[in-house]
């Protein structure tokens, strides 16, 4: 965490929150990973927020939608504590108005997941920020392939990830397919940045 001791004496105004969620295709990395740790850390200090980097259960251990759960939880414990809680930085410093989700690559769809759960339970946050998100379906979008091996190889992961709990047109990794429901989104803005 950045020191900010000063911050209190100085400023009474409290900061942004991001909750920021790893990649590593549902089964790699960490919170703790260098590369993730490194770059929140860069992200608090040109960004001037406060960050929670989520470490959730990872597959196949822990199917999906156990990193579903776990990234919830973090939301609905960030919001607490920004409001009434007993975490001091989050109580003191964190301004539950200003909470963003982001992620990057599975991050992005597991933070895109506790989004879209948080609108169906009537909570609601500033956004969300999606890089690179991973998402899927049975039929491609604009200019992505057809090559059948590609195509079979993603249905393949996507079924190892969640144990076949859901097929590839779900929701949870088709949020444009068939039965997406992008208006039910628990924040108020959103940015997607795709490669």
């Amino acid at each position: 965490m950045p020191d900010i001791s000063n911050l209190q004496q100085t400023n009474t105004k409290k900061l942004p929150v991001l909750i920021f969620i790893h990649g590593g295709g549902f089964v790699l990395q960490s919170a703790f990973s260098s590369f993730y740790h490194g770059f929140v850390s860069s992200l608090i200090f040109k960004a001037k927020v406060l960050a929670v980097s989520v470490d959730y259960r990872l597959a196949p251990e822990h199917p999906l939608p156990a990193a579903y759960d776990d990234s919830f939880t973090a939301l609905k414990w960030v919001l607490y504590n920004c409001q009434s809680g007993p975490d001091p930085w989050l109580s003191c410093h964190g301004d539950s108005d200003r909470v963003f989700m982001a992620g990057d690559s599975a991050g992005g769809n597991i933070a895109h997941n506790a989004v879209a759960r948080a609108g169906m339970e009537g909570i609601k946050i500033k956004g969300m920020v999606l890089m690179h998100p991973y998402f899927w379906g049975k039929d491609p979008v604009g200019s992505e392939t057809i090559e059948p091996e590609i195509m079979t190889g993603a249905a393949k992961s996507w079924n190892f990830v969640c144990a076949g709990a859901f097929d590839i047109d779900h929701p949870c990794v088709n949020p444009m397919g068939p039965r997406g429901e992008l208006e039910t989104l628990g924040c108020k803005r959103a940015l997607v940045t795709v490669a």
